[in-house]
């Protein structure tokens, strides 16, 4: 959900500097920071992505881990 509103606020303000680029004498600023959104953006997801590959690694090793102990004998 909250990739969904940050995928949501960049396509919004990469449109505005997009839009007001086309009527600006020296739109290059405004072209630079319409895809420098973007690219924060896919730097965002990519970190997002990062972790979630770590994440998932620890949780594997621990279910590793946890098979490995042998169980006392209950009595």
């Amino acid at each position: 959900m909250k990739t969904a509103l940050i995928f949501l606020f960049t396509t919004f303000i990469s449109i505005a500097c997009l839009m007001s680029a086309l009527g600006s004498p020296h739109p290059v600023l405004l072209y630079l920071i319409g895809f420098g959104v973007w690219g924060l953006f896919l730097w965002h997801c990519s970190l997002r992505m990062k972790k979630k590959e770590e994440r998932r690694m620890h949780e594997q090793q621990f279910q590793e881990f946890m098979r490995q102990q042998t169980r006392k004998p209950q009595r």
